[in-house]
């Protein structure tokens, strides 16, 4: 997890794994949070509030970016097009800042999806580049995928 954090950087021109200050800074925990609650929200405007612009996903050795805040409100209740229906809400399970370089932070995560009886229809363990813009904490960048552990086969 620590070789993919130092990868994501180098590519992304992050700064040197040798000057990182790890810590457990609860405004990048918060960026986290505000990131589960805007997907939970079923918002896609709140949910693009926890993300900074242009936002990078990598997933399935593709990137994909939104360039702009519009843009990703644009496609509204399609993000949640391919949730299970029985799904109610994501939570942590883990997030863990692994190195923090000046504004940028990258942090492992493991969320997972519930359904209204609490039973875990999914896990995923994504890695989240958080930087710190015009004074706010924010996800630019994700690594993961959507074709993560169902819950039968979750670790």
């Amino acid at each position: 997890m620590v070789l993919m954090a130092w990868l994501l950087g180098a590519v992304l021109g992050l700064g040197s794994p040798l000057l990182a200050q790890q810590g457990d800074d609860p405004a990048i925990l918060a960026a986290l949070d505000a990131f589960l609650d805007g997907w939970n929200s079923r918002d896609a405007r709140r949910y693009a509030a926890a993300l900074h612009f242009p936002h990078l996903i990598l997933e399935a050795g593709r990137f994909r970016q939104w360039d702009t805040e519009a843009a990703l409100v644009d496609v509204g209740a399609g993000h949640w097009a391919n949730v299970q229906p029985e799904w109610e809400r994501t939570v942590w399970e883990e997030k863990r800042i692994l190195q923090r370089i000046g504004d940028t932070a990258h942090v492992a995560g493991r969320w997972v999806r519930l359904d209204k009886s609490g039973r875990a229809l999914q896990k995923a363990d994504v890695l989240y580049v958080v930087l710190r813009k015009d004074g706010k904490w924010a996800i630019f960048a994700r690594s993961g995928s959507r074709a993560s552990q169902r819950a039968t086969g979750a670790r």
